[in-house]
């Protein structure tokens, strides 16, 4: 079971988002990106309301649903042969993986004139999770409709985007719930220094240094 959990963790951290990467050779070649630096005993929010942080970020234009797995969710390859790949019983606000499996995808009822029901925005999102942060194949005869779901909120991405980001010895960087996704090249802890987050966030990076 270890062995595949890290399996997962390898394939994971070798996945980098192209839209992200098109994103920082733009700022690196008008400028470059910055470096954070959290200082010892220090505490910085990584937030895009955050006056220090909000010239970091930049809006990442969402088109399809696999733009949002690209960026802040995992690829299907990662769960090829990692156990968390076909778990059925898996579930995410109380809809099973095997319930969506054997359900005709709904359809946003928007669509229709009528306004969307409780339950059917309950399994849009247990859908939508499943598609972006899990093995999407699972559940491709939703794809259409969790598309135009997502598609019609309008969802607007804001991502920080820097060289390396460095954590001292009693730091702290907070990773507001609302930063999906982080891009850098290296990460660095010291000491007890450490990154909480508020929420799930993806960290797009070249590596990983220190102790979560």
């Amino acid at each position: 079971m270890a062995k595949q959990k890290q399996a997962e963790l390898e394939q994971l951290s070798a996945h980098r988002s192209k839209l992200l990467f098109e994103q920082a050779d733009l700022i690196d070649k008008n400028g470059g990106r910055p470096d954070l630096v959290v200082d010892e005993n220090e505490t910085i929010v990584l937030s895009y309301g955050s006056k220090r942080v909000r010239e970091d970020y930049r809006e990442i234009a969402v088109k399809s649903l696999g733009d949002l797995k690209e960026v802040i969710g995992a690829p299907d390859s990662a769960f090829a042969n990692c156990f968390t790949g076909t778990r059925e019983s898996e579930t995410f606000d109380g809809v099973s993986t095997r319930q969506l499996q054997t359900r005709v995808a709904a359809l946003p009822s928007d669509d229709l004139g009528l306004e969307e029901s409780a339950d059917e925005a309950r399994l849009m999102r247990a859908a939508a999770h499943r598609f972006i942060f899990r093995d999407s194949r699972a559940l491709a005869h939703w794809r259409p409709a969790v598309e135009a779901w997502i598609l019609r909120k309008t969802p607007r991405l804001f991502v920080p985007f820097y060289r390396n980001i460095t954590v001292n010895n009693g730091g702290t960087l907070s990773v507001a719930a609302s930063t999906l996704a982080v891009y850098a090249n290296k990460i660095r802890l010291f000491g007890t220094g450490q990154i909480v987050c508020q929420g799930p966030t993806t960290f797009d990076c070249t590596s990983f240094e220190g102790d979560l």
